[in-house]
């Protein structure tokens, strides 16, 4: 689920790197496929996912490169 937050993030991302933007539109896709109770929100500069109130991840862009990372990921 999109809000003007994410919009905002997401508008100003593909005007400074059309790539990072695509790369991130694509994470997005999967998790709305794969986990779509997950609810997005901005934090950090970047967009977090949640299940039920609790963070399990994140995907952030930078300069020359996009980040998935997760919370606890090693216990995936």
């Amino acid at each position: 689920m999109s809000t003007p937050e994410i919009e905002g993030l997401l508008e100003a991302l593909r005007l400074a790197n059309m790539a990072a933007y695509e790369i991130v539109q694509q994470v997005r896709e999967v998790v709305q496929t794969e986990a779509p109770e997950s609810q997005e929100r901005v934090m950090y500069g970047g967009i977090m996912f949640a299940n039920k109130g609790t963070d399990w991840g994140g995907v952030f862009a930078y300069k020359n490169h996009v980040s998935f990372e997760f919370s606890k990921g090693a216990q995936l």
